[in-house]
């Protein structure tokens, strides 16, 4: 991990074996580790399924965030639920942001 300004830096391999640069906060980085360790993924395996899902829209980054907030907002909905089935739920989440801003984009 390689810190630039406020952030740390990591590769990450997408679908494509593009190599690519994400930058997120430390804690943001600890919390998507935490994720993989929960679900059985390395870090790139889950890249790939977050750049699948994302809407074109937006970018890398950005669709980690919005991936690590729903993520753990289905966690505290569903405390009863697999890891697995948070996991869903939050990749499900990076399709309502698409179709918000295509919704917003019409009115």
């Amino acid at each position: 991990m390689r810190r630039v300004g406020g952030r740390f830096s990591r590769n990450v391999v997408l679908a494509s074996g593009q190599r690519t640069s994400v930058r997120l906060e430390r804690v943001l980085w600890a919390g998507y580790e935490e994720i993989c360790r929960l679900v059985g993924l390395n870090r790139h395996e889950l890249v790939r399924r977050i750049d699948g899902r994302r809407p074109a829209e937006l970018g890398l980054t950005g669709a980690i965030r919005v991936f690590l907030m729903s993520y753990y907002r289905a966690r505290s909905r569903l405390s009863a639920g697999s890891p697995n089935l948070q996991l869903a739920a939050a990749l499900d989440a990076l399709s309502e942001v698409g179709a918000n801003t295509e919704s917003k984009n019409k009115g």
